[in-house]
């Protein structure tokens, strides 16, 4: 590219990023400050053993995005710190002046056209945090949010600010690395569904900090987590909880993290002191099965929003549809007539080629594809779900249309997610038991953690 092409470029970014800042006044600067161990409000003598090593990939001046290259967008961020719109970032000096100015700017967009080289060099004052993250039986557990809130590490009121947030989600085992983080002592959070764990951590510049143990969901110095699990004649999601390490419990007064049994459904939904002992309810296909005529239907529907709402997680599988459509008609349209629970009980048994659609699960297997068991006959069919339900998993699936007189292959929902209140619902159309030594059951370990 020819010296005036590359300026005429170069000149029409810049135009463009000043468009992008919604007519907010140019010129001046920032200074950027980086947060050290002496500004930080997490104590020192509470840190989880860790290693430190040279990091081996910092982040680069300039790269306000984290995806390793210089863009459009990396400009954009500097001038909406210069303007006053963002936080300041480390990484934003990218003429490594001293402060946040539009040179920082210019001298990315530079990059973005071949002008001056990339990388520029790395940030100063930051290092990374790396570890695993483990159910009890020692298995890595993918999917899983660590992240660093860098406002709550300098003692801000507000917490969960996006500029302020460092996160990384683990790989297929477990594992994690969070980068760009300033020097100084921090709380590593992690969360999967209803499991939250915390630890402190010390951060050194240009170091990475390897945590020396794993964090291990549910396990004794976390949250204890208590789960129900509603027994069924075709599914046994408690087989996977133990494949997890998790306990039986003979009841939820028992100490620790576990699941305890109930034979029926009707012993949790009309006892809700009964269910606010539990974080989590998981419902086999094969229970009740019939909701929609049941004498208690509207007390049972009235205690579990009222769980969900305060944050429970519920776990619904195949026939036990008639509970999901008691509650929330809205969020799944059914095959046939939804007032009819034997209507979409029409899919055939087969093993099928699906399509993860959450960017979550796809980080679970590192793919976004896999193939799903449907062991038996007279699954419950999806036909299309509502606004607000987020469809997980999809597969070409085949099925008897409504009249029972031809099958039908079509691309459908078999995992699908929805919310109520602080709450979440979790439906499928399979079974955990048909999953075994499957990338669906690495899925399932993740979602029965309690939802994305």
């Amino acid at each position: 590219m020819k010296q005036p092409v590359r300026l005429t470029v170069l000149t029409t970014l810049l135009m463009v990023t000043t468009l992008c800042l919604g007519g907010c006044g140019g010129g001046g600067h920032r200074a950027v400050t980086t947060p050290t161990s002496s500004t930080s409000a997490i104590p020192p003598t509470t840190l989880y053993p860790a290693e430190i090593s040279p990091a081996n990939d910092g982040p680069s001046l300039g790269d306000l995005d984290g995806d390793g290259d210089p863009s459009v967008g990396d400009a954009i961020k500097i001038l909406r710190i210069v303007v006053g719109l963002d936080s300041d970032d480390p990484c934003a000096d990218a003429n490594q002046s001293g402060q946040t100015d539009v040179g920082d700017a210019i001298k990315v967009l530079r990059c973005v056209v071949g002008l001056d080289t990339w990388p520029i060099g790395a940030c100063g004052e930051v290092g990374q945090v790396s570890g695993r993250v483990t159910a009890p039986s020692a298995e890595g557990i993918g999917g899983v949010r660590c992240y660093i809130d860098l406002g709550e590490s300098q003692g801000q009121a507000t917490p969960q600010q996006a500029d302020n947030i460092r996160e990384d989600y683990t790989d297929a085992d477990g594992y994690f690395t969070i980068e760009n983080v300033p020097a100084g002592n921090h709380a590593l959070h992690i969360q999967a569904g209803a499991f939250s764990a915390t630890r402190n951590v010390s951060v050194q510049t240009g170091k990475t900090t390897t945590l020396t143990e794993p964090i291990v969901l549910g396990g004794a110095e976390q949250p204890e987590v208590k789960m129900a699990v509603v027994e069924g004649g075709f599914d046994s999601v408690e087989t996977l909880l133990e494949q997890l390490g998790f306990p039986e419990l003979p009841g939820p007064a028992t100490p620790g993290t576990g699941w305890v049994l109930y034979w029926d459904v009707a012993t949790l939904l009309n006892d809700p002191t009964l269910m606010a002992e539990y974080g989590l309810i998981f419902v086999n296909c094969g229970g009740l099965s019939d909701y929609q005529n049941h004498a208690e239907i509207s007390t049972w529907v009235s205690n579990l929003k009222a769980w969900l709402a305060a944050g429970g997680r519920l776990y619904v599988s195949d026939w036990e549809s008639g509970l999901v459509e008691a509650a929330f008609p809205n969020a799944i349209d059914w095959l046939g007539d939804d007032t009819d629970e034997n209507a979409p009980r029409a899919g055939e048994a087969e093993e099928v080629a699906a399509t993860i659609l959450a960017p979550i699960l796809q980080q679970v297997l590192g793919k976004s594809t896999m193939t799903i068991d449907f062991n038996m006959d007279s699954w419950v069919v999806m036909a299309q779900i509502g606004p607000n339900t987020q469809e997980l998993v999809r597969a070409e699936v085949t099925y008897w249309d409504e009249g029972w007189f031809d099958p039908v292959t079509a691309q459908k929902p078999v995992m699908v997610q929805f919310s109520h209140g602080e709450g979440v619902i979790i439906y499928t159309s399979f079974h955990y038991e048909a999953q075994q030594e499957s990338d669906m059951l690495k899925i399932l370990r993740r979602i029965a953690l309690g939802g994305l």
